[in-house]
């Protein structure tokens, strides 16, 4: 991934990801489409941030666990 696109993802999650705790799928579908809508208007495609476009769901689940988990720096 670009050092621009990593930059894009860590910007985007900490202003676009809501209080913890985080449950159900509903959420989980509007903030993938969120992502997706948000990079394509800042001139990414899901392609150039390494996300499979079937898998930006389950990134999304990923970085919840990565923001839960106790003693894990948020990065």
């Amino acid at each position: 991934m670009t050092a621009s696109g990593v930059e894009y993802l860590n910007e985007w999650v900490s202003e676009n990801m809501p209080p913890l705790p985080i449950t159900g799928d509903v959420l989980i579908r509007a903030l993938a489409q969120k992502l997706r809508d948000d990079a394509a208007a800042a001139g990414f495609s899901i392609a150039d941030l390494e996300i499979e476009n079937s898998q930006v769901e389950q990134f999304m689940r990923e970085t919840i666990m990565h923001l839960t988990e106790q003693g894990t720096p948020e990065d």
